[in-house]
């Protein structure tokens, strides 16, 4: 016996025989409250009244786990480390500034590699660039002072 498939849209899909229904529910494009419409006679019926019919088990998309909020990634940390150092570095190491700049542009590629990883970085960035910035300037002024003496 043939069959038109009556989708959840209204429409009639087919006629189609017995083994094409089984292979639809099998593949999930009908369900097991899909309405069926007999060819001849046009009597409806629900898809789970065929007993020859075997349904695709329901789609799951399984469970994928979420960091916790108590675990930040060590680039996380590692480029708020070298950003505080850097920073911290300006305003106590102003002499040293290479050992900002040092500290600064580990605290960049950390940065990046955080932001790579999905964690917010703004307050990250704008740390480093003052820092860099800073730590830059005040190696030209001490330059130029050493070199003027």
């Amino acid at each position: 016996m043939r069959y038109f498939v009556i989708g959840e849209d209204g429409r009639r899909y087919g006629p189609s025989d017995l083994s094409n229904l089984k292979k639809w529910a099998l593949e999930g494009r009908m369900e097991s409250h899909s309405f069926l419409e007999e060819e001849e006679g046009g009597r409806r019926i629900q898809a789970f009244e065929l007993s020859e019919l075997v349904y695709a088990p329901p789609f799951n998309e399984g469970f994928i786990p979420e960091k916790t909020p108590g675990e930040p990634a060590i680039e996380f940390l590692l480029a708020w480390l070298f950003s505080v150092t850097g920073l911290v570095g300006v305003y106590f190491f102003t002499i040293i500034s290479p050992f900002v700049i040092l500290f600064t542009l580990p605290g960049f590629l950390f940065t990046r590699l955080a932001a790579a990883k999905g964690h917010n970085i703004s307050i990250l960035r704008y740390v480093n660039r003052i820092a860099l910035i800073w730590g830059v300037i005040s190696l030209g002024i001490i330059s130029l002072y050493y070199w003027k003496k």
